[in-house]
């Protein structure tokens, strides 16, 4: 009977994985890459009265800030942020097509990578993404997949927030090893400026400027003989 049971718990969980591989509980994510001077718009159609969550961090570049606006399908503007890190919103949903376009216009050289998530607030039953328009009283095994769909869910976004720091934490530490690398060669070439200028100076110091007076290779030299005295 308990063998029963975890075997159902085993095919119940690997259930639930494929459910959550092939529904994704209609979160949209992306990573992207804003060039300067450059806005992009994403667009996203929703079709029930639901609340959902957006959030949206600047991995790498510059000062990790952006410019973002969400507008409604009546252009109404839900959020604008100005020169924003990160933030996180909830808002109401109506049918119709709403846009959340991110701006780097401010910008003259400096690229953004950005992430953004639009997904619902409350994360939908099962049985509600198998199909059934009824749901009926759960039973054990039934209840024991809502938990693990709930916890996965937890686990998935919890994975994400991690991903996401240890891309931000890798773009930092790049970003530093290459200013390192060209502070590290900009020592390098001034030391050895250095040390071959006093090599130079110390030469100069032991080095006999005077002419010399040996005669030419192959001359005879003459010797003056000395007078005599009487």
């Amino acid at each position: 009977m308990a063998s029963s049971f975890c075997v159902s718990i085993f095919i119940s969980f690997m259930v639930l994985m494929l459910v959550n591989e092939t529904k994704g509980h209609e979160s949209v994510g992306l990573t992207f890459e804003l060039p300067n001077k450059e806005k992009i718009c994403f667009y996203e159609e929703f079709k029930l009265i639901k609340s959902y969550v957006f959030t949206y961090q600047v991995l790498k570049g510059g000062r990790h800030d952006i410019d973002v606006t969400v507008k409604s399908p009546t252009k109404k503007v839900i959020y604008q942020g100005v020169k924003a890190v990160k933030d996180k919103i909830v808002f109401e949903t109506s049918s119709g097509l709403y846009s959340f376009c991110f701006s780097n216009e401010f910008s003259n050289v400096i690229h953004k990578v950005i992430y953004f998530e639009i997904r619902p607030e409350d994360h939908r039953p099962l049985a509600i993404e198998a199909g059934v328009k009824r749901p009926t009283v759960n039973t054990k095994i039934e209840q024991t997949m809502e938990d693990l769909h709930r916890m996965t869910t937890e686990m998935i976004r919890y994975q994400r927030e991690y991903r996401l720091k240890e891309a931000k934490g890798r773009f930092l530490a790049e970003t530093i090893n290459e200013g390192v690398f060209w502070w590290s060669l900009g020592q390098s070439v001034i030391i050895f400026i250095v040390m071959t200028s006093q090599v130079f100076v110390l030469k100069c110091f032991f080095t006999d400027r005077r002419k010399s007076t040996a005669p030419p290779e192959g001359q005879e030299v003459v010797y003056a003989k000395p007078l005599q005295t009487t």
